[in-house]
């Protein structure tokens, strides 16, 4: 289920993906068909939209984004953040690559809470 944007400092929102059994489903045939050579085309394909791409480790995963900004496609998104959380920065990436492709289709929802699981 897609958790709308919560604010944070006023201005950046994020949004994440709360994953249900089916969802997990989905992601999971995502993954496994999405190569290398995949994950550097839909990093490169942000990056030519305007996104800025991040990535974060943590304690006990990484966390991947992508952030809106008032240039290029990403402009739709301007001011709102999607970061996805994982166990490895390859998952992560595909988590967040499958949520910005798949679930919501390049324009993300810009209103509520981030849901912290993995697949």
């Amino acid at each position: 289920m897609p958790h709308q944007p919560s604010k944070t400092n006023g201005q950046m929102k994020f949004v994440s993906v709360s994953l249900t059994v089916e969802l997990k489903r989905e992601l999971h045939s995502f993954a496994e068909d999405c190569t290398t050579e995949n994950l550097l085309a839909y990093m490169e394909e942000a990056y030519l939209d305007g996104y800025r791409l991040g990535l974060k480790g943590e304690e006990v995963g990484v966390s991947a984004s992508l952030t809106g900004r008032e240039i290029g496609q990403s402009k739709a998104n301007s001011e709102v953040m999607l970061i996805e959380r994982a166990s490895s920065v390859e998952r992560a990436l595909k988590r967040l690559f499958w949520a910005h492709t798949q679930i919501f289709e390049k324009k993300w929802p810009k209103s509520a809470q981030i849901a912290d699981d993995d697949w």
